[in-house]
């Protein structure tokens, strides 16, 4: 994948972005979801964020994506 350089786009202000993974935040202990494809960086990036506020996260590469459980 080939990515493309886009200039003048605004940089939206911090703790407003309206990301897919937002969901996470909403998981209780013993949810889990699916994550179509490889991405495991950026799984690995949001659940750092979760991490702070003492919730726990396990990622699993499963067959076509990711899975990933809250567990603590």
């Amino acid at each position: 994948m080939r990515y493309k350089i886009e200039k003048n786009i605004p940089l939206p202000e911090a703790g407003k972005t309206n990301s897919k993974y937002a969901v996470i935040g909403d998981m209780e202990v013993g949810d889990s979801i699916f994550m179509e494809g490889k991405i495991v960086t950026s799984v690995s990036c949001i659940l750092k964020k979760y991490k702070k506020s003492g919730k726990a996260f396990s990622s699993r590469t499963v067959e076509g994506g990711v899975r990933t459980w809250r567990i603590k």
